[in-house]
């Protein structure tokens, strides 16, 4: 079925669809990163800054064609990232709902951590 046109569940807004092709691959780095209310809290009293995984941040993530392309971006994100790194992963659109044409992103391949270093570990 590659090849075959669906909708991309997680990446589409009311009025703003997106779609792509079953068996497509993209590499993606992610991130963490303090929300603005977080970061004022933490400049405010950087001794005192209790973190909250649950509201103090926010996942970013982007998408790339190469590997190479995305540990270059992923070595700048990641020491400006909550954790001090940035994940790497390879994805392939996949069937979400076949009978719907609608797909979304799944992790198909390596998977990489990048410190704030430039360091890069295959997970």
């Amino acid at each position: 079925m590659a090849g075959t046109r669906a909708l991309v569940y997680s990446e589409s807004r009311p009025g703003a669809p997106v779609y792509g092709d079953i068996g497509d691959r993209r590499w993606t780095v992610t991130v963490y990163k303090l929300t603005a209310r977080a970061e004022k809290r933490r400049q405010a009293d950087p001794g005192g800054y209790e973190h909250d995984r649950d509201t103090d941040e926010v996942e970013c993530s982007s998408s790339f064609k190469t590997c190479e392309r995305a540990i270059i971006v992923a070595k700048r994100q990641a020491p400006g990232s909550v954790y001090g790194s940035a994940t790497v992963r390879e994805e392939q659109l996949e069937w979400y709902v076949e009978e719907h044409h609608v797909g979304e992103w799944e992790p198909c391949g390596p998977e990489f951590e990048v410190d704030s270093n430039g360091k890069v570990i295959q997970l």
